[in-house]
């Protein structure tokens, strides 16, 4: 797997914690190059600095804002 995109909804309402869990079974269930893009879809009215800090903790390593 090269790419996951986490979209639709408003998937950064979730936690960081819940989000480094569903990368984590993610990557226990699936092959995964070391590189994978982890993408997430963000409303910018839900931007809080912590929780994206989280994200980007958890794998997130591009955003989707609009």
């Amino acid at each position: 797997l090269h790419s996951i995109f986490i979209g639709g909804g408003t998937p950064s309402l979730l936690s960081a914690q819940a989000l480094s869990r569903l990368l984590l079974g993610v990557r226990e269930q699936l092959d995964c190059v070391n590189n994978m893009e982890v993408t997430m879809e963000a409303n910018p009215g839900t931007f809080e600095i912590d929780r994206f800090a989280g994200f980007r903790k958890a794998g997130v390593n591009r955003l989707s804002i609009g």
